[in-house]
C-alpha cells in the first residue's frame, strides 16, 4: 500500500497507520505529520498532526495500491474540538493535532482510538494542567462509512469528514499511572465489553471501559 499525495496534503509525514478488515473492505488508518522548527533566542519545536483514513473495498487481489485519503475533521467549525486551547508541550516542543490512531471492532462496530491533547476552554483547561494528554474513543458509524468509501474513490479528496458523535476521553487510570500523559493504550472487545491495556510490563494492566469513558 502506498498513501497517495491527498493523504499527505500540509503534511511531509505518514506514520502509525493502523489496519481493519471488515464486511466489505478494508479500513486504513495513519497519523498525518509536519515538525516544524523555529530559533527565536532558543530553539522551539512544534509539531503538527491530523489523522488521516482511508477504504479499500479487497485486498486479495491488489499488488500495490496508492491510498486516497480523508481527513479525521476533529477541528472542523460544527465540532466542539474547535473551542480547544489546551497546551500540549514537553519542555520546548509544542504539538497540535490527535495523535497515533488505532482502529479496532467493538460490538461488531468499527471504533477507533487516538490521542489529543485535552479539549476545552482557556478557564476549563486551566483546571486539567495535570492532564496534558490523553486518549479518546469512537465509533466509526454507516454514515461516516459511506461518506468515507465515496471521498476514497476520488484522487482529489482529504475533504475533512465529520464524526456523526463527539469522541469520548478516556478517564481515570490505576493507582501510581502517570496522570500527565496517556498514550498508546491498545483496545479490545472482550465479550462485547470495551477494554484497554495501560501496561504490558509486568505487572500487566487491562482496564475495562464503560459506555462514558471511565476507566
Amino acid at each position: 500500500l502506498q498513501f497517495g499525495p491527498a493523504c499527505f496534503g500540509d503534511y511531509k509525514f505518514i506514520t502509525n497507520p493502523s489496519i481493519l478488515p471488515i464486511e466489505g473492505g478494508v479500513l486504513i488508518a495513519a497519523r498525518a505529520l509536519r515538525i516544524d522548527s523555529k530559533q527565536a533566542g532558543f530553539s522551539a519545536t512544534t509539531w503538527h498532526s491530523d489523522i488521516v483514513l482511508s477504504w479499500l473495498p479487497h485486498l486479495a487481489a491488489v499488488n500495490i495500491s496508492v491510498l486516497n485519503c480523508s481527513s479525521l475533521a476533529l477541528f472542523a467549525p460544527r465540532s466542539s474540538w474547535r473551542s480547544s486551547t489546551c497546551q500540549y508541550s514537553f519542555w520546548d516542543t509544542y504539538a497540535y493535532g490527535p495523535e497515533d490512531p488505532k482502529l479496532f471492532l467493538h460490538r461488531g462496530r468499527p471504533h477507533l482510538l487516538f490521542g489529543s491533547r485535552p479539549q476545552g476552554t482557556p478557564a476549563a483547561c486551566e483546571k486539567r494542567q495535570h492532564v496534558v494528554f490523553a486518549q479518546f474513543v469512537v465509533e466509526l458509524d454507516e454514515q461516516f462509512l459511506a461518506a468515507l468509501q465515496r471521498a476514497s474513490s476520488r484522487s482529489d479528496s482529504n475533504s475533512p469528514l465529520e464524526l456523526s458523535s463527539e469522541p469520548t476521553l478516556l478517564a481515570g487510570q490505576p493507582q501510581g499511572g502517570t496522570r500527565e500523559i496517556q498514550k498508546n493504550y491498545s483496545p479490545l472487545d472482550h465479550e462485547g465489553a470495551l477494554r484497554v491495556v495501560y501496561r504490558m510490563s509486568s505487572p500487566r494492566i487491562v482496564l475495562a471501559v464503560d459506555a462514558n469513558g471511565t476507566m
